[in-house]
């Protein structure tokens, strides 16, 4: 484990790393990532609200790039999903299935595979 502040780093233990802590330093482990922040860090306020405006305006950012993606793939299906209909209605029809009120391509398909397991 070590010990990090500024330019300064020493490897610690267990038992002393309260101590560094207390001194303002950041614990790590070996790889590298944080294990505990000291608690005597301190951030100006403005600069805390500069940080929390930037993250959020990256993530309303990255939500309306997902939105977005999500409507370009839904108007995308919905054509897939008609031509679908479209091909399970006509399916029916030529073999004489009534398929009543079904309007998803999963209620036609039950109704046809019924339909054949009777015929």
């Amino acid at each position: 484990m070590k010990a990090r502040k500024e330019n300064k780093v020493y490897d610690i233990n267990e038992s002393s790393k309260q101590t560094y802590l207390d001194q303002g330093f950041d614990i790590y482990d070996d790889n590298g990532k944080v294990i505990e922040y000291t608690p005597l860090k301190t951030i100006k306020y403005n600069e805390h609200l500069k940080k929390l405006a930037l993250a959020t305006a990256e993530k309303d950012e990255k939500i309306d790039l997902l939105q977005k993606e999500i409507d370009e793939l839904s108007s995308h299906q919905q054509p897939v999903v008609d031509n679908v209909m479209d091909l399970l209605k006509g399916y029916a029809e030529n073999k004489g299935v009534d398929v009543g009120a079904s309007t998803s391509p999963s209620g036609i398909l039950e109704k046809i595979l019924k339909a054949e397991k009777e015929m």
